[in-house]
């Protein structure tokens, strides 16, 4: 190979040999932190890890293309002396994060990220933890990578001697350039790629070895801005109170089940307003298989979306927990482990076939590294669904996951815990079949709940119904019809929905206010589980807990009681909206939830 395409092959080639290398080094000096990790998961997490290898790596190869077309004038031991150092000045700063994200891991067991820019301000902090003899060894270390990695690059990848080209090449590597965004991006679908793809274990180890440490702190530098905003309106000590004040319980509760441990089916609802359903007070005829429903089961009437995205809403539910104004903890993964979650506590208590069902792309908003975080061991997405099953952008539709679902639990072990995640609601709102209402978001919650129907009617066929507690939310609202703002509560009124057949008591509507964050207390207290971990979810059916509901928007919050609603703007620092008591602690019972949020965000 004479030519210029000897340099591009060999880049590309050095830089995924260098992160395999570099996971290799990884896992080997943190490999104490594997102890409950099987050598097969280890070197699975190769395999899940080369996506986000081949993705930083095609941002190399896009500019090597580009520097190799634009230099169609040059020498080519100019074109050799350029590339050399264009690769230098990428290699010196991934060889030091990768060293000094595997020495960090060692000790705080997690990786690098943008928040370590934070502790410049405070250098002691860090260096005082690390010895003068690792220190040096550190630094020699990456001394040492470097002027290896010079060599390398010098001596094999641009060592060879090609011929100088013409200018009809130019298009020809302007074109490899453009494809090579596909890889740097992820793919050709919907959603880029995100650290999440790398997570393919409920190892916690398993998935930060796949992680790329340069990939993960490149892209938590991109959200960075989003996370250092302090929400403090007040002393810690007082927000503590009010705070408190609003999550008390009593403990004591009614029981509403009749069996000890039932089957558990989460069903997330894509977009389900309160605006469509019609025992909610929304638009007339569109949800009849609901209210169809609503005499086996329980309706928690005035529950508030905890805020206004898919990703924020999954973790309201799964983990109950609140999201920030601006951001979710779902696209953190080190932190998001660090939360308690609904189905991994089922699973300590002995549940069986953990698993989770999604007919879109599973690594959406890192959807992927979460749902496996949260304890399910199988996880059914848009590839395990033929492409005729597909609307137009999302997925596949929600008659044909549904379907799936029921030959799943038909196939477990009880009892068992799922989810299911539908998209069909989801705009463009594009749904099979006929056209029953002008309003496209209402045809398609039309559709949603023709398929529920036909759902519970296998479910019931087949022998599933009696033993199994289903549960109905919606992951957040929308403006609707109505098109509600922040500042009005339809913009954020959802359904939280028991019903199944292990329910003892049915035809129960509950007027509490809450959010979906209540949903994994009120479960768990009625298995008799732990909830210590859940800070932030409230029991519903305690006779002492608190009729609120907190959600945030950006770059606001909005409280909501029986007698209270309040909206409050971050940006312009005041109330937009106040209605009903005015009150001093009135004023502060939100505030003092976000900083109380915040607060606990920041320490995880």
């Amino acid at each position: 190979m004479r030519h210029h395409s000897i340099y591009f092959v060999r880049t590309i080639l050095f830089w995924l040999i260098l992160y395999f290398l570099v996971r290799l080094a990884f896992l080997g000096y943190n490999y104490g932190a594997a102890a409950d990790t099987t050598g097969a998961k280890l070197w699975l997490a190769f395999f899940y890890g080369f996506r986000l290898d081949l993705s930083l790596t095609s941002y190399v190869a896009v500019l090597s293309a580009l520097i190799i077309g634009c230099m169609f004038f040059a020498k080519p031991v100019q074109l050799r002396r350029v590339l050399l150092w264009f690769n230098m000045v990428w290699l010196v700063p991934v060889l030091t994060i990768s060293i000094v994200d595997i020495e960090l891991y060692h000790n705080w067991n997690q990786h690098l990220d943008g928040s370590a820019l934070l502790m410049l301000k405070n250098p002691e902090g860090v260096t005082q933890s690390l010895s003068l003899f690792k220190m040096v060894t550190i630094v020699l270390l990456w001394l040492g990578s470097i002027y290896a990695g010079y060599r390398i690059l010098r001596d094999w990848v641009f060592g060879s001697r090609i011929k100088s080209y013409k200018l009809k090449m130019l298009p020809v590597w302007i074109f490899v350039a453009g494809v090579m965004f596909i890889p740097a991006r992820g793919g050709v679908g919907r959603a880029p790629i995100n650290t999440g793809v790398a997570f393919f274990s409920d190892k916690l180890f398993a998935n930060h070895t796949a992680v790329n440490a340069t990939w993960n702190f490149a892209y938590s530098l991109k959200r960075l801005k989003q996370t250092t905003r302090a929400y403090r309106f007040m002393a810690e000590p007082e927000a503590k109170v009010l705070f408190d004040s609003l999550m008390h319980e009593s403990g004591v509760f009614p029981k509403i089940l009749n069996t000890p441990k039932p089957n558990v089916v989460v069903i997330l609802l894509e977009s389900f307003s309160a605006q469509a359903i019609e025992m909610l007070g929304g638009t007339k005829g569109v949800t009849p298989n609901l209210t169809q429903l609503k005499s086996e089961s329980i309706v928690f009437s005035n529950i508030m979306a905890a805020s206004d995205r898919s990703g924020k809403g999954m973790v309201a539910v799964f983990a109950g927990y609140p999201v920030q104004p601006s951001f979710s903890i779902i696209q953190y993964p080190q932190k998001t482990a660090s939360l308690s979650f609904l189905p991994m506590e089922l699973k300590k208590a002995g549940y069986n076939d953990l698993m989770f069902m999604y007919g879109g792309d599973i690594n959406f908003n890192n959807f992927n590294s979460f749902v496996h975080l949260a304890g399910y061991d199988k996880i059914i997405s848009q590839g395990d669904f033929p492409s005729r099953t597909y609307g137009v952008k999302w997925g596949s539709h929600d008659e044909y996951t549904l379907d799936s679902m029921v030959v799943e639990m038909k196939h477990s072990k009880q009892p068992f815990c799922k989810g299911i995640f539908t998209l069909s609601s989801h705009e463009p709102f594009d749904v099979p079949g006929p056209r029953f209402f002008d309003d496209k978001y209402l045809n398609s919650v039309h559709y949603t709940d023709a398929c529920l129907g036909r759902f519970f009617k296998k479910v019931k066929a087949e022998g599933l119904w009696d033993n199994t507690l289903f549960v109905l939310v919606a992951d957040h609202g929308v403006p609707g019809p109505l098109n509600a703002t922040n500042d009005k509560t339809e913009r954020f009124h959802i359904p939280i929905i028991f019903t199944g057949g292990a329910l003892a008591v049915k035809d129960t509507v509950v007027t509490k206010f809450g959010t979906q964050t209540d949903v994994a207390r009120t479960v768990l207290c009625q298995l008799g589980l732990e909830t210590q971990g859940f800070r932030f979810s409230k029991n519903l059916l305690d006779t002492a807990s608190q009729s609120f509901a907190f959600y945030d928007f950006p770059d606001g919050f909005g409280l909501v009681t029986p007698h209270m609603f309040q909206v409050y703007d971050n940006d312009l620092n005041k109330f937009i909206r106040f209605d009903g008591a005015a009150t001093k602690t009135d004023s502060l019972l939100g505030k003092a939830y976000l900083q109380s949020m915040y607060e606990d965000y920041r320490l995880r």
